[in-house]
């Protein structure tokens, strides 16, 4: 068994260009991810302007919970396997770029056409049931791309340090 509790691997937000892998593939107790309705993962963004910094909002919910990360990443809605934009790490989001030599992923700047994912740096512990927002900000593309898509998989853990007993939403 190995955990990640300082990020997951790349490529678990459920996008399908990338497979449509979550994070269920290791915490699996309670699958398919969305399986337990009383939590959930939310974004919270405006509408881009092109080139134009802004802060997403990651929130990760469960009335049981108390450990919890996330992962997202920004794709062309016109072409999925094409990203959109760039996302900024901070103390607790961390960017990670899929070059497919590392399960892990390789810390950014990705190059260009590298998938790119932000996730959690240490996944963050608080009482039961208060949920956790991430908060980091994305730079669209410098040109109007059409719609954006962004996938997400968050986890709402029970802190007993296996993936056991976690709950994944997408």
């Amino acid at each position: 068994m190995m955990g990640f509790s300082t990020g997951p691997p790349t490529k678990r937000t459920g996008a399908p260009a990338d497979g449509g892998g979550n994070c269920t593939a290791c915490h699996a107790t309670f699958t398919p991810a969305n399986s337990d309705p009383t939590g959930s993962v939310r974004i919270d963004l405006s509408n881009y302007a092109p080139g134009v910094k802004q802060t997403i909002k990651v929130t990760v919910s469960h009335p049981l919970a108390v450990r919890w990360g996330f992962q997202i990443t920004a794709r062309l809605v016109s072409d999925e396997t094409k990203v959109a934009g760039t996302f900024a790490s901070n103390d607790a989001v961390k960017i990670v770029c899929d070059d497919a030599s590392n399960i892990r992923g390789i810390p950014a700047p990705c190059a260009a056409g590298l998938p790119e994912f932000a996730e959690h740096v240490l996944a963050p512990v608080t009482a039961a049931g208060a949920g956790f927002t991430f908060s980091f900000d994305w730079t669209p593309p410098a040109s109007d791309v059409g719609d954006i898509v962004f996938y997400a998989a968050g986890n709402a853990a029970n802190n007993s340090l296996s993936p056991a007993g976690d709950r994944i939403y997408t």
